[in-house]
């Protein structure tokens, strides 16, 4: 059986270029006990991929690894790809679940931001619905192993997981999609990708503006505990995004941005920028 292939390209929906701010995440695992670090997972996000909201993005994973004591139920995850992939899970990357859970998690954040402005819109034109009232049709029918949660965001995430199992899975797409386009068509109402957040490259696109690497340190006895998070901002070549302005340097807006970008960490009491732990591949 072939490899697990991870070079998706999901096709968004025409817009006006100029109206995007495109970005490009990496998200590293460490294992300090072992004095390993994995690149999990990469995705590209189309639309609003500004510094601004990558702190943003920082500050949701820290509040909710807080909230819970630093212990997310990746075990949904690894379990599901356990039972879909078979004989292939093993060829995944190391720390996989956990990177891509964490993936799902972003996700699920912006599919309630969705919700939030598509519940306006009339049942007829509002694509999530045949896809909530068949997800829904298939709960009430059979029982799910796992229980809802209170938690807005990993209840969110328990409903990517059910649709992977009752409505979409990965034998009835392997052939079409590979396992990153899955996991991302887990997350959208229909096929067409819209602007967000996007799995489906393992390798940057060439359009983007900024790379943001995520740090995600886990504990040494319990692999789905995240102990301490951190980020890096850079600019599309990897370097550092927060480096001081060149004093010769007359851009004088580019100089208020970065100002405000520090002003911005310093405000919301972001420690963890985390400087390059060792050189990385771009």
């Amino acid at each position: 059986m072939a490899a697990v292939d991870l070079r998706y390209r999901p096709i968004p929906k025409t817009q006006d270029a100029e109206m995007s701010t495109r970005g490009w995440y990496d998200y590293y695992i460490i294992a300090p006990h072992t004095g390993t670090l994995s690149l999990a997972m990469r995705f590209y996000k189309w639309g609003d991929a500004t510094p601004e909201n990558a702190l943003d993005e920082y500050l949701l994973f820290r509040e909710t690894l807080d909230a819970h004591d630093g212990r997310l139920p990746v075990e949904w995850l690894d379990r599901l790809l356990r039972d879909q992939l078979g004989e292939l899970h093993p060829e995944l990357p190391p720390q996989f679940a956990t990177g891509a859970f964490l993936f799902l998690l972003q996700r699920a954040a912006e599919w309630i931001e969705c919700d939030s402005w598509r519940r306006f819109d009339p049942p007829e034109e509002r694509e999530d619905l045949p896809l909530c009232y068949a997800l829904e049709e298939a709960l009430g029918t059979e029982p799910f192993e796992i229980a809802p949660h209170p938690d807005p965001l990993l209840e969110q995430v328990r409903r990517f997981i059910a649709t992977a199992r009752y409505l979409r899975p990965w034998r009835n797409y392997g052939l079409r999609l590979n396992l990153l386009g899955w996991l991302q068509y887990l997350t959208q109402p229909t096929r067409s990708a819209d602007m967000g957040s996007l799995a489906g490259d393992w390798d940057p696109h060439w359009d983007i503006a900024y790379r943001y690497r995520f740090f995600f340190w886990i504990h040494p006895d319990d692999p789905f505990r995240i102990e301490r998070i951190s980020i890096e901002l850079c600019e599309r070549d990897g370097s550092d995004l927060l480096t001081a302005a060149d004093p010769q340097d007359d851009d004088a807006w580019q100089r208020e941005e970065l100002d405000s970008l520090r002003e911005t960490i310093r405000d919301a009491d972001i420690c963890e920028i985390a400087p390059h732990l060792r050189p990385l591949p771009i």
